[in-house]
């Protein structure tokens, strides 16, 4: 059964999404969980986000393909999907057109920016004191902090 484009490209902002939050929130509550031990911190984001992607895939992959990543659409659009999908999953996972990459890429774009707002939102920075209240500049940069381990921010 081919689903809409409407409803797959939901399904990739939705997924997106979830993905994104999973990882990052991972990353958050693992600091929180371990905060001297980055070994653990790595196995703990690792094992949630593998946990994560595996649900997300089984929830949304049946209706768009599973992608959630811009370069993974890219890739099945160039390849014209994986032949042995159509055999296996009959048309579930086929591929992408390419006149469809451009609105996948978007939607999973738009839900990857979702997911940092809304996690911004839930875990907001503390504010550094730069000494403006007192008058006087710091000259020191305050220090940043990731919120996972890997993110450039």
């Amino acid at each position: 059964m081919g689903h809409s484009l409407p409803r797959k490209l939901l399904a990739e902002y939705l997924g997106s999404l979830s993905l994104a939050a999973v990882v990052i929130g991972s990353g958050i509550a693992a600091q929180t969980l371990s905060p001297h031990d980055v070994g653990l911190q790595l196995l703990e984001n690792a094992a949630v986000t593998a946990l994560g992607l595996y649900t997300i895939i089984l929830v949304f992959g049946p209706v768009s393909g599973g992608h959630f990543n811009p370069v993974v659409s890219l890739a099945d659009s160039a390849l014209g999907g994986l032949s042995w999908r159509r055999r296996v999953f009959s048309d579930t996972f086929a591929g992408i057109a390419p006149a469809s990459v451009l609105p996948f890429v978007a939607a999973q774009l738009v839900g990857g920016v979702v997911a940092i707002a809304l996690l911004r939102v839930l875990y907001p920075r503390p504010v550094a004191d730069t000494g403006a209240a007192s008058g006087r500049a710091s000259a020191s940069v305050p220090e940043r902090r990731s919120i996972t381990p890997g993110t450039i921010q």
